[in-house]
Parts: C-alpha cells; sequence; structure tokens
C-alpha cells in the first residue's frame, strides 16, 4: 500500500495492479487511499477519479495534477491519461500482462476480521468469509451495495454444475475420479477436467487448481448462483454420491484408521471430497431459499435430514463417525437431528457400539483416538 501511495504522488506513469478482477484491484487502491494518513488523503481525495470509458475521460486529460484509476474500456488507453499524471490500470487473472504488481488474496482469517468491523457477529463473519472462498468479487455479490453482475462463467455453468456440487475433489484419488465421472455420467474422468480447464483463467472463476486439487473457489456464492438450475436429477445424483462416499466399504476395510497421506490411500475417498460433499449439505440445508431451489416434497433441511437418516451405517458403525473426525462438525451443523439420533441409538444400553472411538489407536506420531470430531460437533451444538 505504501509503494502504490508513492506512485500515485509521483510523475505521470502507468502502473498495472493485478487481483482476482479489475475491481478489486481498484479497490485496493480506493481503500489504499482511504486508510493514508490524513493529509496524503485528502490530497489524493481531491485529485483521483475513476475513469470507465476514454471518451468520458478524454476532456479531463486538459486539466492537471489529476491520479486516473482505470476500469472496463478505459483500461485499454492508458497512455492517454498516463501523459498528465499517475495512472493506475486495474486487472484481472485472465489478464496476460507484462511487469505488474499482483495482490494476494485475503486469508479466511483476515477477511472475518475485516468482516467484523462491518458489524458483523464472528459466526456470520467466519461463514460469509467461507462460503465467498477469499474472493472479494463474490462478496460484492453477496452483500451488494447496488446492482451486482453475475458471474461470467454462470453462463456456462450447466454442463459443470454436478462439480460444483462435488465441492472439492483429489485427482490423483481414484474413488474421487470415480464420483466424478459418476456425477457428470461421463465415461472418461478427463473429460470432467475437459469442461473445467477453460474456466480456470477467466475472472472470478468457479474452481481454483493447486497441484492436483480442484476446488470450489467460492463455495456459497456459487452454490447461489446455480440454485435455480438444480432439479431432481441433479439432488438424486448428488445423494448417491455423497452415500458412496460416506457408507462403509462393502469389503469391510477399516476407513477409520489414520489420516496421513489421506488422498492417496488405495481404500479411501480424499478428505477434499468429503468436505466439498458435506459443504454442499450444508448449503442446500441452510440456503436452499436463497439459491432458488424447488423441491418436489418439504424444503433442503428435511432434503438434507432424509438423505442422512438413509446411509447406512449411521446408526450402527462406530467408524462411521470415527472416519468422519474433523468433518463431522460439518455434518452436525447440516443435519444435527439425524446425526443426534444415531449417537442416541450408539449410546443406548452399555454403549458398546461407540466405545472403540474413545479407545488409543496407534498414529503416525503419537497414540490418537477417534473422538474429537465428536466432541467438537457436540460443543457446536452447546
Amino acid at each position: 500500500a505504501k509503494d502504490l501511495l508513492a506512485k500515485l504522488l509521483g510523475p505521470p506513469d502507468i502502473f498495472r495492479v493485478a487481483a482476482d478482477a479489475p475491481d478489486e484491484a481498484i479497490a485496493f487502491a480506493t481503500a489504499a487511499i482511504r486508510k493514508a494518513d490524513p493529509a496524503v488523503r485528502l490530497f489524493l481525495e481531491a485529485r483521483t477519479l475513476v475513469i470507465d470509458a476514454t471518451a468520458a475521460g478524454r476532456p479531463l486529460t486538459q486539466e492537471k495534477n489529476l491520479i486516473f484509476l482505470l476500469r472496463r474500456e478505459a483500461a485499454k488507453s492508458p497512455g492517454v491519461f498516463a501523459e498528465v499524471g499517475p495512472t493506475l490500470v486495474g486487472l484481472g487473472r485472465d489478464q496476460r500482462t507484462g511487469q505488474c504488481v499482483r495482490l494476494p488474496r485475503p486469508t479466511a482469517h483476515g477477511m472475518s476480521v475485516a468482516m467484523r468491523s462491518m458489524s458483523y457477529t464472528e459466526a456470520e463473519a467466519v461463514t460469509i468469509a467461507r462460503g465467498c472462498g477469499r474472493s472479494l468479487s463474490a462478496l460484492a455479490r453477496h452483500i451488494p451495495s447496488g446492482t451486482v453482475e453475475p458471474p461470467p462463467w454462470i453462463a456456462g455453468a450447466q454442463p459443470i454444475l454436478l462439480s460444483i456440487l462435488a465441492g472439492a475433489w483429489s485427482a490423483d484419488n481414484d474413488h474421487d475420479r470415480t464420483v466424478l465421472r459418476t456425477l457428470s455420467g461421463s465415461v472418461d474422468y478427463h473429460h470432467v477436467e475437459d469442461l473445467l480447464r477453460p474456466f480456470l483463467p477467466q475472472v472470478d472463476p468457479p474452481f481454483d487448481m493447486e497441484g492436483t486439487i480442484w476446488k470450489v473457489r467460492a463455495p456459497m456464492d456459487a452454490f447461489i448462483q446455480v440454485g435455480h438450475l438444480i432439479g431432481p436429477r441433479h439432488l438424486e445424483k448428488f445423494s448417491a454420491a455423497l452415500t458412496t462416499v460416506l457408507a462403509p466399504k462393502e469389503d469391510g476395510t477399516d476407513t477409520s484408521d489414520n489420516d496421513f497421506l489421506l488422498s492417496r490411500r488405495p481404500n479411501k475417498h480424499s478428505t477434499w471430497l468429503v468436505e466439498g460433499l458435506l459443504t454442499t449439505l450444508l448449503l442446500i440445508a441452510r440456503w436452499h431459499d436463497v439459491a432458488q431451489i424447488r423441491f418436489t416434497s418439504g424444503d433442503g433441511q428435511s432434503f438434507a435430514d432424509h438423505l442422512v437418516e438413509t446411509i447406512p451405517g449411521l446408526r450402527e458403525d462406530h467408524k462411521f463417525i470415527a472416519r468422519l473426525q474433523g468433518n463431522l462438525p460439518l455434518l452436525m451443523e447440516a443435519t444435527p437431528d439425524p446425526l443426534l439420533a444415531a449417537l442416541e441409538h450408539l449410546l443406548e444400553g452399555d454403549a458398546a457400539k461407540i466405545k472403540p472411538i474413545f479407545e488409543e489407536a496407534p498414529g503416525f506420531l503419537a497414540p490418537e483416538t477417534k473422538h474429537t470430531g465428536l466432541l467438537w460437533s457436540l460443543e457446536l451444538m452447546a
């Protein structure tokens, strides 16, 4: 921010700032000005103009001591303005350019702290920060101050809709690939990625890819954007995928052992896919009205409750709870009633069915138990 202020106070020149979207770069410059020392802030505020169109801004080039922040069509002709004053060009991630300042995305914690300064509670701030995927463009759509344009990718969302509902997965996990292939109805998993890759370089894309991990960038925002496209067929496929991932394995293998190197274990879906599907389940339960999803009967909460109630092993097998571990609070938040009913059933009599999760087992570095996720879940409901 200090370097940016120095350039704004300097001689006429062009400097480029890149963020997830061009407006985020302009917003950063505006925030830097407003946070400057009072004398600097007043000086810059009196001289700085945001220009959308070259034709509208051209008469201003006859004036002296102005500073220009260019966006939209005006950003294509920065030389016109740079001849008379410092000129900032906001760029998006899809725009290939030479030397520029690249702004890192805010952390979820940093965004939640900023949200609390806007009178949101800590819980609301964390939910919004996570749901918006640390994207300021997604945040602007969630709490608009005026009209807001939908993300550019929404026009081509239908072919990738079920991938959005998957939430996240590991491309080097055979079980994850099978689930994504089944969801999309593709014979080959690579066809799934072929549909997603064109979106990656876009401004404000629906997915991020890091290494072999695919993840919906802003889960809550994406869910709300595609909600009106979700029909019975999509919900049926989502239900089948979640049941496949959470139900006990047919071969009886114990999937409640250690989590290290989980995405590469031969008998497990990755924690990425588990978290992604459970996040979508939570969104269906809590945000179905905002997303405008139409159910054949009931609402999002009743759909989620019924889905979880019918998953095999929920009421009979402690391994269901043990293998979810850190993702169990997500399930508790989405469907507390069926999960609490299952716990009550497991605790009946001498509680023999649930006792094993309190026993120590060999871990990667030290012995471990499997009840921590359960404790976090109960604390969430307290």
